[in-house]
């Protein structure tokens, strides 16, 4: 969205679509490593997936 200079209007991000967003990823299981809001624009960084056991081989995928 562009605006004239000096025309003084702000923008932001509503607290009601972060608080969807954090609880659409709270849902998911996703863990929030970072949270940058600038202006209307919010990032979420996801953090890794845990470790976990390692996958036991199935026969599907030939060694190489």
């Amino acid at each position: 969205m562009s605006q004239k200079p000096g025309t003084g209007s702000r923008v932001r991000a509503s607290e009601r679509t972060l608080r969807l967003a954090l609880q659409a990823a709270k849902d998911a299981g996703l863990p929030v490593d970072r949270l940058c809001i600038s202006g209307g624009k919010i990032e979420i960084h996801f953090g890794g997936v845990a470790d976990g056991a390692p996958a036991k081989p199935d026969g599907r995928l030939k060694e190489w």
